[in-house]
């Protein structure tokens, strides 16, 4: 008598089910690693087909495919696995109230750019003595490459290389990143620390840390607890995915206009705001997200809880 793969399936997803918070985070760690050894091996075989590290197009096409394999599919199958849907877990909400939601957020992101690059002055500003002076030296310089090599991407001439960037470096990091930290880090976290707020602080340190930039550690730490509150209160990964498009877009077009010579280089370089602008900005950007995301009562319940039911966890 064979298996039958419906029920195989049934079986697989009961037993996930009732893996604890914990295991389900252990699970996404080894999923990730698992699935960015498969990113590594798809550049090697891209590399065996032709693939020109010195060509930028080439570069951005790998970091499409690198992103999708390594964030957008682990994040997918842990809410495959651990949840009764995988709309429901990530927050397929795309009805108008979230579209007017996803623009708010976007304002609320573009009032608080001012505070965010006076974090990077502060971050870019502290500096190691003594024998963590040589370790400081490479971290810095790590950044200096990696930030010349989006540089480089970014000023590519024409409309169809904007267009192409706007893809490689805004959308598609904003989709894969929002799926893997939001949809997956931070709702499990949820369910295990069992305080959103935590969960959210957590989530954002894990986000700016992976991104390697020690650096620039803060203004990502903070971008990462802005979007981490847009996705609790907001209910609906368009909320987040648009803001963070938005973020990074702003610098993919800035570059752009810069390269053609269109803007002077002081709108690609730090704002250098006063302080009454960001503190200003800040206010502002925080009254508006609470009148329209916590007052306006959009928490939701955690999605999909059928699997930590037996527990009771809330998110």
């Amino acid at each position: 008598m064979g298996l039958n793969p419906a029920g195989v399936t049934n079986l697989m997803k009961e037993f996930f089910r009732n893996t604890k918070p914990f295991g389900q985070l252990i699970t996404l760690f080894v999923l990730v690693v698992l699935f960015f050894i498969l990113a590594a091996g798809v550049t090697a075989g891209a590399v065996l087909f032709g693939l020109d590290y010195g060509n930028v197009h080439h570069m951005l096409l790998l970091q499409i495919v690198t992103q999708l394999i390594a964030f957008l599919v682990p994040a997918l199958v842990v809410a495959y696995l651990f949840s009764d849907t995988v709309s429901g877990s990530l927050r397929f909400d795309f009805s108008k109230r979230k579209w007017l939601l996803a623009a708010v957020g976007v304002f609320v992101l573009l009032l608080m750019v001012p505070f965010t690059d006076w974090l990077s002055q502060v971050n870019d500003s502290w500096h190691w003595s003594g024998r963590w002076a040589a370790l400081e030296e490479q971290l810095r310089d790590g950044t200096q490459r990696n930030q010349d090599l989006v540089e480089e991407m970014l000023s590519l001439p024409g409309v169809g290389n904007l267009l192409f960037n706007l893809l490689a470096i805004a959308l598609v990091p904003a989709i894969c990143e929002e799926f893997l930290f939001r949809g997956g880090v931070q709702t499990i976290l949820g369910r295990w620390v069992r305080n959103p707020h935590v969960a959210v602080l957590l989530s954002a340190a894990i986000f700016s840390l992976m991104h390697g930039e020690f650096f620039v550690f803060l203004p990502r730490f903070f971008l990462g607890v802005l979007l981490g509150y847009l996705f609790y209160y907001g209910g609906s990964m368009l909320v987040n995915v648009a803001a963070h498009f938005v973020n990074n877009a702003i610098v993919v077009v800035a570059w752009y206009l810069y390269a053609n010579g269109t803007i002077g280089d002081t709108y690609v370089e730090n704002i250098d705001a006063p302080m009454a602008v960001w503190l200003v900005g800040l206010i502002l950007g925080s009254a508006l997200f609470y009148m329209i995301f916590i007052r306006s009562k959009n928490t939701i319940s955690p999605p999909e809880t059928t699997q930590v039911e037996s527990s009771k966890l809330p998110e």
